[in-house]
């Protein structure tokens, strides 16, 4: 499989290397998940699985709640991304804050897993981390391939989203790996 990459809000040249270092360790992994087609477990379940291993293996914080104003008096699917982690080097001044959270959802959450990514990312520069939000979905061809239902929103839909529609409001863009067959 392979991960089409979509730098939103800023060029490539301008990430320092740990955020070029990091998206390209994320992509490799992606790119080595074997998705089954038919598995008893679906598309989305299988890479959710292999990516969360490996994020964990590698010192991720999975399920990280956005804000810590968030309650845990109601349910917390609006309220955390997938996974977290900080990377700092001596190659830059800056800790870097990491999250990703898989989308392969109803189109009718590109908003809220938009403004998940705001919220934390505006969190994490009060707390002094640089964010980078890194949004995984796949295109319209992966889409059909794997047999998603057809309400799921594809890369064009979230990059079109993070582009036009939330670009004056998103302070810090996602990056987007798309899954691309």
């Amino acid at each position: 499989m392979r991960i089409e990459e979509r730098i939103t809000g800023r060029a490539k040249q301008d990430l320092c290397s740990i955020v070029v270092d990091t998206i390209e360790k994320l992509q490799t992994s992606l790119e080595a998940v074997v998705i089954e087609t038919s598995a008893d477990s679906s598309a989305s379940k299988q890479l959710k699985n292999h990516m969360f291993n490996q994020l964990i293996t590698n010192g991720w914080r999975p399920q990280f709640k956005i804000s810590k104003e968030v309650s845990e008096s109601y349910p917390l699917a609006n309220y955390i991304l997938d996974a977290m982690h900080d990377f700092s080097s001596d190659k830059c001044n800056h800790t870097h804050r990491f999250f990703v959270e898989f989308c392969f959802d109803n189109r009718q959450a590109i908003g809220s897993n938009i403004l998940k990514f705001e919220v934390a990312s505006r969190a994490a520069v009060e707390s002094n981390y640089l964010p980078v939000p890194v949004l995984v979905c796949a295109d319209a061809g992966a889409l059909k391939y794997f047999g998603w239902d057809g309400s799921i929103a594809g890369a064009s839909e979230y990059e079109y989203a993070v582009r036009a529609v939330y670009s004056d409001i998103m302070l810090y863009p996602p990056i987007i790996l798309a899954l691309h067959n």
